[in-house]
């Protein structure tokens, strides 16, 4: 009866550390959960000051594990600072993406996150170009319609910064690296041939894509604010 009394005081000790373990990794687990807002709306700062392709956006994250959240997001190209030189040319068109985030490492405010992002853009470009017609016997200015539709895929880490009285304002910061695949239609007569001066217009002759298909990599970098839902 003693020899199990003496058994038992001194085990005690070891189940009353390993339970107050399991109960401090449980608690950080809760910790990181906790951090993570149930949904959150923002918009995309990056994309509305984007000269080449300005965008309006609304997105949201839908939390669906205690460190995993799905990202969706719409919006609308109205203009283009660079693509757009005269008053009745457009660029103009939608963009969709969506994507999966795994969150870790927690300081205060602030958690870090890795993930994927597929993206979608159906872009209709008018725009004013000189074409050489019938084996370049002569020259016409023609307004023309790019469609431009892009796919692509990255791999991305971000960083979300929650601030406010109740911490329901975030900032994310995120930067990634990916693939995109271009298709570009340009309708305009059989016979004609874009002529493009490199000197006198580099900036289309540099970042349009071109006719038919093409792929480049895709940087992304981008600033994103909103409210977060707990």
């Amino acid at each position: 009866m003693h020899c199990t009394l003496i058994i038992l005081l001194l085990g005690l000790p070891l189940c009353l550390q390993a339970q107050e373990e399991d109960s401090t990794q449980y608690k950080k687990k809760d910790l990181l959960s906790d951090q993570i807002p149930r949904w959150t709306l923002k918009t995309n700062i990056s994309t509305a000051i984007n000269p080449y392709k300005t965008a309006v956006t609304l997105g949201a994250d839908l939390k669906v594990s205690p460190r995993i959240s799905v990202d969706l997001s719409v919006g609308y190209i109205p203009y283009s600072y660079q693509f757009v030189q005269f008053s009745d040319e457009s660029y103009r068109g939608g963009r969709y993406r969506a994507g999966l985030k795994y969150y870790f490492g927690m300081e205060q405010a602030r958690i870090n996150y890795m993930g994927l992002e597929i993206k979608y853009n159906d872009v209709n470009h008018w725009y004013w170009r000189n074409l050489r017609r019938q084996g370049m016997q002569f020259t016409e200015w023609m307004k023309l319609k790019r469609e431009i539709q892009t796919w692509g895929i990255a791999t991305r880490l971000g960083i979300h910064w929650f601030f406010g009285a109740n911490r329901q304002f975030v900032l994310e910061g995120y930067t990634g690296l990916g693939v995109a695949r271009h298709h570009v239609r340009i309708n305009m007569p059989a016979d004609g041939e874009l002529a493009l001066n490199l000197f006198r217009d580099p900036v289309r002759s540099i970042f349009e894509y071109p006719r038919g298909w093409s792929t480049t990599m895709d940087l992304l970098l981008g600033l994103q604010f909103g409210v977060a839902f707990w």
